[in-house]
């Protein structure tokens, strides 16, 4: 349901907004994943697909879809960024830590990311952290577990902050 939903978005921007000429089929089966259906992310890609389409006359070619999901992608990161701001490295790398080796379904523990969280920072600025990351979205509840509420985000966390990087 969700992708039916996106990918209808993602058509009637195309179509609407950028004009486009042709079926927007390879565009759309092209950037409906990389949004992961998340409203931010279908915005980091069509904005910059709009732009491409009103640009070049409604025409669709590779050259201009591989640069809308450069220029989305990038958006996705800017949007990760942000969610992160205001959190020192440490904090990151700790957090991201934390969900290195979780659970199949990404899940975890509040009890387990409290203890990497103490273990580096001491409870009081411990508790500081888990509180603002709820807050700025970074940790979300999933029936009584946490998660990193968006897969890429996720991926994201664990690229530039977790154990495996260089």
């Amino acid at each position: 349901m969700r992708e039916a939903y996106t990918r209808g978005i993602i058509r009637d921007w195309l179509i609407k907004d950028g004009g486009a000429k042709e079926d927007p089929a390879p565009w759309i089966d092209a950037i409906t994943p990389e949004t992961y259906g998340w409203p931010q992310h279908i915005m980091s890609y069509v904005r910059p697909a709009v732009w491409h389409l009103v640009a070049h006359e409604g025409e669709m070619n590779n050259e201009g879809l591989q640069g809308v999901l450069e220029e989305g992608r990038d958006g996705r990161t800017q949007f990760y960024k942000a969610r992160a701001k205001g959190f020192f490295e440490e904090h990151r790398t700790c957090i991201a830590r934390a969900f290195a080796s979780v659970r199949e379904d990404y899940t975890q523990t509040r009890t387990a990311i409290m203890a990497f969280l103490v273990h580096d920072f001491g409870q009081s600025e411990a508790e500081f952290i888990f509180k603002r990351a709820l807050h700025k979205g970074i940790l979300d509840d999933l029936d009584g577990c946490l998660v990193i509420p968006i897969p890429s985000m996720r991926d994201w966390f664990l690229d530039n902050y977790g154990p495996d990087r260089e």
